[in-house]
């Protein structure tokens, strides 16, 4: 079945998330680099949630946090699976976290706060967004974390609900 692909070296069959993949009719495609377990993992889930299978990714995502539960990769990638399923509270304790431990962990800062911004607390989201242009300014989450920045400024300009500006 053509499920679709998972960047993996072919020769590792021990590694739980490629037996999974591999019975999950993913292509497994060889690569010279063995990448860990939590590479694999983090993949596979990734790719699950491309493909809206998310309570696949859902259970492999719990069951790698138990073998790795400070793995912040993975929170975050948890964090980011439960905002697609509309769980904004679960969400927040996945990226609180990895906060507690990082609290320079750029993916963890930008969901931060894309979820202040969800409940009106724009000052401090706008903060999150600024340090995350701070800590990456290149990269993908400052990028994104500059559409969050306006849009913000646009719910600010027009909240008439009194939302903390």
């Amino acid at each position: 079945k053509d499920a679709g692909i998972l960047i993996t070296p072919t020769s590792n069959d021990v590694n739980p998330a490629i037996a999974k993949a591999r019975k999950a009719g993913i292509y497994v495609i060889a690569l010279d680099t063995v990448p860990t377990y939590a590479d694999a993992t983090l993949a596979l889930a990734g790719l699950h949630r491309m493909q809206q299978r998310h309570g696949e990714a859902l259970t492999l995502l719990v069951e790698f946090l138990e073998r790795d539960p400070y793995s912040f990769d993975g929170l975050v990638a948890l964090g980011e699976l439960l905002l697609e399923l509309e769980r904004p509270e679960d969400a927040a304790v996945a990226f609180q976290r990895v906060l507690r431990f990082d609290p320079s962990h750029v993916g963890a800062v930008f969901h931060q706060g894309t979820l202040l911004a969800g409940q009106k607390r724009y000052r401090e989201a706008m903060a999150c967004f600024r340090k995350v242009a701070e800590l990456e300014p290149q990269g993908e989450f400052a990028r994104r974390a500059f559409r969050e920045a306006r849009a913000v400024q646009k719910r600010v300009e027009g909240d008439d609900s009194g939302g903390e500006a």
